[in-house]
């Protein structure tokens, strides 16, 4: 299978054809239903700060193949964004990035950093959102419970997800964009439903063993992630740096909210992205960038997991 990947380079690096500070570097993982190229503002929040932006479409979204909101598991992602970062290190340069994660994306890159000593290899970790407890109502309680049945028999059935536009953000142009966007879908597989909550409470079981920087973002009136398990995230990490922001009133795209709102958030963001992040690549980190690799030089690539 192969993916679609996007990256987007500072001036500095795009004049040298190459990531020309491979450290400073921000890779982020879109949501379910959604893609990578719905983070023009979190770009626009970084102009002129000489940060490169590196983004997939996972597999069954945006332009990537696949059946609509099917995947193996939650494991299969990890995979997945596992070779992508081993082939942005051999293609563009990249050490050591800052993996940034957004709802299903935010539990993709927290169970990605508790995986063998992936951790080492990253800067440090940002979640917005991320779906570690779900807010479930009558009918998607009804759904999970069916699913924990259904695995076994139509692993592969997929169903609509019932999550709400109204509650991505305040802001009526980015509910409007969203439901005419035909890269966005409502769809998830029994199998991967079924690991996202699996997922969700292993991550909190096992967040004691991550020990790298830590950013933790959530809106309070997220109706569609409940905020209390960032909340238990941040109290369980082990790490002596880590920081939990829960912004009043705003839902779950905290990116995507009216412009008052999201500019404190990218203020917070950015300042810690930047305190994070390094002038320059050092001796030690330039020799993990010659880690091999087997890319394509395209706008994909090719990854090792089955579907």
């Amino acid at each position: 299978m192969e993916l679609f990947y996007q990256y987007w380079l500072s001036p500095e690096s795009a004049r040298n054809g190459k990531n020309a500070a491979g450290n400073r570097t921000v890779v982020f993982h879109h949501g379910v239903g959604e893609h990578s190229g719905r983070y023009q503002n979190l770009l626009d929040a970084f102009e002129g700060d000489d940060i490169d932006f590196f983004a997939l479409d996972c597999r069954g979204h945006g332009h990537s193949p696949g059946t609509r909101g099917d995947a193996p598991g939650v494991g299969a992602f990890v995979q997945d964004l596992e070779d992508f970062i081993q082939f942005i290190r051999a293609e563009h340069g990249v050490v050591m990035p800052i993996l940034l994660g957004h709802s299903m994306g935010g539990l993709i890159a927290i169970a990605f950093a508790l995986t063998h000593s992936n951790q080492w290899h990253l800067r440090g970790l940002v979640t917005s959102g991320a779906a570690l407890t779900p807010h479930l109502d009558f009918i998607q309680n009804l759904k999970i419970n069916s699913a924990q049945l259904l695995v076994h028999l139509a692993p592969r059935l997929v169903m609509p997800t019932g999550l709400p536009p109204t509650g991505l953000s305040h802001d009526q142009r980015v509910i409007d964009q969203y439901r005419n966007d035909s890269l966005c879908h409502d769809k998830l597989s029994v199998r991967l439903g079924v690991s996202l909550v699996e997922t969700g409470t292993d991550c909190l079981r096992r967040s004691d063993l991550l020990k790298i920087p830590v950013l933790i973002t959530h809106g309070n009136d997220d109706p569609i992630v409940n905020p209390q398990g960032s909340i238990d995230f941040y109290h369980r990490v082990l790490s002596a740096d880590r920081d939990l922001i829960v912004y009043p009133g705003l839902y779950h795209e905290i990116y995507n909210e009216t412009l008052d709102q999201r500019e404190r958030v990218f203020k917070d963001l950015r300042n810690w992205v930047l305190t994070h992040t390094p002038e320059r690549v050092t001796e030690t980190e330039a020799d993990m960038a010659t880690v091999s690799s087997d890319p394509q030089a395209s706008a994909n690539i090719a990854v090792s997991t089955p579907d």
